[in-house]
């Protein structure tokens, strides 16, 4: 019997292999006052996969399919960008940037929703691409050594956050450049930080707050809504900047 860690699903089978290619796996279902055992036979990724595809539909996805752009309505636009890495893309991003920025202007849409989530970095030439049609003047970022200093900008360069607080940690981080071993037999692959980046002050133990804060919940997972992207609605059709 043995108790998966959320998240670790991929390396418990190579730590402890099922027994004669099965699990005892131990779960309390909703509402049951006591838990239960069942056998679980073992799949290959591949058979997730057709099975997945089989019952949702799910098909495979690449990071092109992490990028979006619509208008919501006459006054709202909506650019998803669900992650930062171009490295593995088949499209034109900066392209692609240009089109949707140029159609907001041309249409003259006043508001923008910048969908971040899920966003788990990348290059950092796309983040500079976005500074660039949204900061309406140059700003001079001051010099750094291996620290990172955090500098307040005006209330003007600011926008609204909605959502939930973000991954990561004020205090510092060590994303910045990293190197990746890959161990010859299991494959498993290792992500190894180089360098570190961290506040000349103190900062809060968490990552950043939004200003608007939407909690997740599991109604709005079962009813397919999104309540964030309902709250933004909500500001600008109240008038808030």
């Amino acid at each position: 019997m043995w108790t998966i860690p959320l998240g670790k699903e991929g390396y418990h089978p190579l730590l402890q292999p099922p027994r004669g290619g099965v699990f005892q796996v131990e779960f309390r279902p909703p509402g049951a006052a006591t838990p239960v055992v069942a056998p679980l036979r073992g799949i290959t990724r591949a058979e997730r996969k057709a099975r997945l595809a089989a019952r949702h539909g799910v098909k495979e996805t690449s990071d092109d399919d992490l990028w979006e752009f619509r208008l919501l309505d006459e006054r709202t636009g909506y650019l998803r960008i669900g992650t930062f890495v171009t490295w593995n893309s088949k499209r034109d991003w900066k392209r692609f940037l240009r089109d949707a920025f140029s159609e907001l202007g041309r249409k003259g849409v006043p508001n923008l929703v910048l969908d971040l989530r899920g966003n788990e970095g990348g290059a950092d030439e796309v983040g500079a691409e976005l500074v660039g049609y949204l900061v309406p003047r140059k700003v001079t970022v001051p010099a750094n050594r291996t620290l990172l200093r955090y500098e307040r900008v005006g209330a003007d360069l600011l926008a609204t956050l909605v959502g939930q607080p973000t991954g990561g940690n004020l205090r510092g981080t060590n994303g910045g450049w990293i190197a990746f071993l890959r161990l010859p037999r299991s494959r498993i692959e290792l992500d190894l930080p180089l360098k570190g980046y961290f506040p000349m002050d103190e900062q809060p133990d968490r990552g950043l707050v939004p200003d608007v804060v939407v909690p997740e919940s599991v109604e709005d997972v079962v009813l397919g809504s999104d309540a964030p992207l309902e709250a933004v609605q909500r500001l600008i059709a109240a008038g808030r900047p």
